[in-house]
């Protein structure tokens, strides 16, 4: 199960980037960072739960991406 979680954690990270924009760009004021983060948990949700032949729920690969989620948007803030 947990090579699975990886493999679909690493196949989602462009979309997780695309996410984060797209939470950015809705809500461009600071100090809404947990309500940017529900929105890109519930897009990935919903993208996932509908497209993704599914090897494992969305409740056990969230925790891996809600950390690849963190680990970006601190990327792309001390990138801009």
């Amino acid at each position: 199960m947990a090579i699975n979680i990886i493999k679909i954690v690493l196949s989602l990270i462009p979309i997780i980037v695309h996410a984060i924009d797209a939470a950015e760009a809705a809500i461009p004021q600071s100090g809404f960072g947990a309500q940017k983060l529900d929105l890109v948990k519930g897009w990935l949700s919903t993208a996932y739960n509908n497209a993704m032949v599914v090897t494992a729920s969305f409740d056990a690969v969230w925790p891996s991406l809600e950390k690849r989620s963190a680990v970006i948007v601190t990327a792309k803030k001390t990138t801009s």
